[in-house]
């Protein structure tokens, strides 16, 4: 993530880029405080607006601003969200089926997500690029499997044959892209191709930036209860993700 965002504010013309995690360190407040100017742009690298992204990222950014930070802050529409994002895979795909001497329209594109059967926002985002891409009669079909939820990944991959190009619809090389996806793909050997996840494709750094386009509105963090600020930024949080459904 790190050399993603030395690119980023290298188009960004920006030298006040911080990475941080929810999960570790560097946190959310380290990286607040290294913010140097009056406003500051979040940029979420998560695939979908679910729980995660409306409701913890509010509650944690608004506890890591209490005690200093920018003055103003706007959260940008997770990157899972940026409509870019299905002509991006399409693209890779297309180009690996080449590299391979396959017709795209012999092969079945499978996007696997994690999925969550607590919020229905977790999947949308994967089943609307999904039909993006279905629309433009590239492939021969176009399926999504689930790590967490139905329609299963395994049962999905189960029922393909045929030349298969898999993509992982996740924001970084984990556990998930990596382990889970290799355990799932095991016994199809040179009839699947695994791309990796969605956040290892080079056209990553231009949707980033568009999507720093694609913020709610600032929202002024001084004067605020910790409640406060995090409902505030809980609409912000909304709007963008609206913006860019």
């Amino acid at each position: 993530m790190q050399e993603q965002a030395g690119l980023l504010g290298e188009r960004l013309g920006c030298s006040g880029l911080a990475v941080a995690t929810l999960e570790g360190e560097p946190g959310l407040r380290a990286a607040l405080h290294l913010a140097t100017g009056r406003r500051a742009l979040v940029l979420p690298i998560l695939m979908a607006d679910g729980w995660t992204f409306r409701e913890r990222l509010p509650v944690d950014l608004a506890k890591a601003l209490q005690d200093g930070g920018p003055d103003e802050i706007a959260v940008c529409a997770p990157i899972g969200l940026a409509r870019e994002l299905a002509p991006m895979i399409a693209a890779r795909a297309t180009r690996e089926a080449e590299r391979r001497g396959w017709s795209a329209s012999q092969c079945t594109l499978l996007l696997v997500a994690h999925g969550t059967k607590r919020d229905g926002n977790s999947y949308r985002a994967t089943e609307r690029h999904a039909k993006a891409i279905r629309d433009t009669a590239v492939f021969a079909a176009v399926k999504t499997g689930y790590l967490e939820q139905e329609p299963g990944a395994a049962d999905v991959i189960a029922r393909l044959s045929g030349p298969l190009i898999v993509i992982g619809m996740f924001a970084a090389p984990g556990v998930h892209a990596t382990t889970d996806m290799e355990e799932l793909l095991a016994g199809h050997g040179s009839q699947a191709a695994y791309l990796g996840p969605v956040s290892d494709d080079p056209a990553l750094t231009d949707l980033l930036v568009r999507q720093t386009a694609r913020a709610g509105a600032m929202v002024a963090v001084a004067d605020s209860t910790q409640d406060e600020l995090a409902l505030r930024l809980r609409h912000s949080c909304a709007a963008s993700a609206s913006e860019d459904s």
